[in-house]
């Protein structure tokens, strides 16, 4: 009691060192960034990670 162990968390899809937010309308919902540009959605309930980066629109 008192202290939180590895059993208490679990990885959400982003990086180490960047964001986590979870989306307003529903907390099971958890976006993340990453290097490079790279964002991805967790869903809690499934435990789904998708990569929802958005891609450049080509120039050519």
């Amino acid at each position: 009691y008192g202290q939180l162990t590895f059993r208490d968390w679990h990885p959400v899809g982003g990086d180490e060192r960047d964001y986590d937010i979870p989306f307003p309308g529903d907390p099971n919902i958890v976006f993340g960034t990453g290097l490079g540009g790279r964002l991805s959605r967790w869903d809690a309930r499934t435990g789904q990670v998708r990569n929802v980066a958005p891609w450049p629109v080509s120039s050519y």
